[in-house]
């Protein structure tokens, strides 16, 4: 696709603000936390050494079933762990917009994160980011579509002057 525009990647797309769960954590403090922040999911990081790890990522969902079976089973005392989703799907910040709306079409996610070589966790992007993204490239596109094709032939124009009448 020839145009003028930048084409989007996660790292201009993500964002950097995080609330994140450790493994360790109890799964009615996770619950808590996803609640009070009011987010749907949160990735679950090992720290090591100022960086955040990805290891997996807990969502509202994981925490109602097993919140739900820890109360009704009588099973106290579940981490995040137990709960969490290991090997999330992930991407890397040069991620390009349409690899991520592929990824966001056949995988049931809401946010991916966005991870570095080292497996650092360095933020998250969510499908509402990309879907803007996609709405403003393809308005680029056309803007830039159109720009070409109402341009006027200057070799026509320059000529035309010379014509003797």
């Amino acid at each position: 696709m020839a145009n003028n525009a930048p084409q989007p990647i996660a790292e201009h797309l993500m964002t950097r603000r995080l609330v994140t769960l450790s493994p360790e954590t109890m799964l009615e403090e996770a619950t808590r936390t996803l609640l009070e922040n009011q987010v749907a999911n949160a990735p679950v990081v090992h720290s090591d050494n100022d960086r955040r790890i990805l290891i997996g990522f807990i969502s509202e969902r994981d925490c109602l079933e097993y919140l739900a079976n820890e109360i009704f089973f009588a099973n106290p005392d579940q981490t995040v762990a137990a709960a969490m989703k290991r090997h999330p799907v992930c991407v890397s910040p040069n991620t390009d917009i349409f690899t991520l709306a592929s990824i966001f079409t056949q995988h049931n996610v809401r946010q991916l994160p966005v991870v570095a070589e080292d497996h650092e966790l360095v933020g998250i992007v969510n499908r509402s980011a990309v879907l803007r993204a996609l709405e403003d490239y393809n308005n680029a596109v056309v803007a830039d579509k159109n720009a070409t094709k109402n341009r006027p032939d200057l070799a026509k124009l320059v000529n035309h002057r010379f014509i003797i009448h």
